[in-house]
């Protein structure tokens, strides 16, 4: 039996009902979705299970299928420009697209094993790595692809460079390597964790983000030097990371879960995304224009970062969590230290996805405990409702 999930961060204080604003895109699709990218606002593409291929040229409102010439598994979108991109994936399957993903063309690899992904670093360089640590090169567009490592234990799932010089490759087990000399030496760095790392992004030439099982949530301010741990407030495994300036940031994982953090990763909390299943690549075109891809062909789409829209929304400073996550008899409601002159009077209520209240409990301490061992599966709304009569609300999932 699962344990249950519980996923909340609250920021926002709504005084009325909200709708969430991840919206489902009818792709028509059912296959699972491992990489959307898009290379402006209106054009994208989404690549995944059996050589599935779509594209959209109107902002995600219609995906048309594309022939890629392959049934093999594709797992990594990267485009260097507006016209031209790659897709990697199993079997050491590279492809190719000059004309913004309406016809492609496969590329020798010369390697057998799986490519789980794709980084170009200007319109002639670019590198894929996969399974058992390989790492492969072009400087040429992409006409020869040669092997700069070669394949060893430990799987590479991702690859960030952050100058012509300067990348990063993580993978199982917590690794990460970054090289300095375009790819010609990889030298290990301690990641403080033995977890898997799947994605990794960067918004500056110093500070780094890594994610994977469990949760996990790596950072760097120094180039890679010293990694810390962050906390996510989930055991998810997270699959996917995207920030849009340096404060502003994305995950997405297992069960739906999609996060977001706006202080540069101190602090994450969930977005509601209306779906339960794994969420497994996430991308935007700008600052408040994103999509995620994911399991059963799952297209998800925001225009104004994910946030809700209400009426009457104001910014609320302090910051309420609710962990562990998961959990399956107790949560802790945690209050921000700001909170410490109005610790009376406050009040959680939760309610069930039919509106019914399940519960209500003052809330007057910074950490209360909280029995939600009765809970059934389904989807649930926690409302705060602080002193001053305002009142903050989110969607929760219980899984049993």
């Amino acid at each position: 039996m699962k344990k249950v999930v519980i996923l909340i961060v609250l920021s926002i204080i709504l005084i009325s009902s909200a709708n969430a604003q991840w919206v489902l895109q009818n792709s028509t699709y059912t296959n699972v979705l491992y990489s959307i990218k898009f290379s402006n606002a209106n054009n994208g593409l989404a690549a995944g299970y059996a050589g599935t291929i779509v594209k959209t040229t109107n902002g995600g409102t219609n995906w048309v299928a594309q022939s890629s010439g392959t049934t093999n598994i594709l797992y990594s979108i990267f485009y260097s420009d507006a016209n031209n991109a790659y897709i990697v994936g199993a079997g050491g399957k590279i492809l190719k697209t000059t004309n913004a993903g309406t016809n492609w063309t496969t590329q020798t690899s010369s390697v057998p094993q799986d490519l789980y992904s794709v980084f170009c670093v200007n319109a002639n360089t670019a590198y894929a790595a996969g399974f058992n640590g390989i790492i492969l090169k072009t400087t040429n567009a992409g006409t020869n692809w040669t092997t700069i490592v070669s394949a060893g234990t430990i799987s590479l799932y991702s690859l960030y460079f952050t100058d012509v010089n300067t990348g990063y490759a993580i993978g199982s087990s917590g690794l990460i390597k970054k090289t300095t000399n375009a790819g010609t030496n990889w030298i290990t760095q301690t990641s403080n964790t033995s977890n898997a790392l799947y994605a990794s992004y960067f918004t500056d030439a110093n500070t780094g983000y890594a994610v994977g099982v469990y949760g996990t949530i790596v950072k760097t301010t120094n180039a890679g030097t010293n990694w810390v741990g962050l906390i996510s407030g989930t055991s998810n495994t997270l699959s996917s990371v995207c920030f849009t300036d340096l404060n502003t940031g994305y995950i997405a994982g297992d069960l739906g879960l999609i996060l977001k953090t706006t202080n540069t990763g101190t602090s994450w909390y969930s977005q509601y995304s209306g779906v339960i299943t794994i969420l497994r690549s996430v991308s935007f075109a700008d600052l408040n224009t994103g999509y995620i891809a994911g399991n059963n062909g799952i297209i998800l789409k925001t225009i104004n970062g994910g946030v809700y829209i209400n009426d009457n929304i104001t910014t609320n400073k302090n910051q309420v969590s609710i962990y562990p996550n998961p959990s399956y008899n107790k949560i802790t409601i945690q209050l921000s230290q700001n909170d410490l002159e109005s610790l009376s009077d406050n009040k959680l209520v939760i309610y069930n996805d039919q509106g019914q209240m399940i519960m209500q409990q003052e809330i007057n301490q910074i950490e209360t405990n909280i029995d939600i061992s009765t809970f059934s599966q389904g989807i649930y709304t926690a409302k705060l409702i602080l002193k001053d009569g305002s009142s903050i609300n989110n969607k929760f999932l219980v899984i049993k």
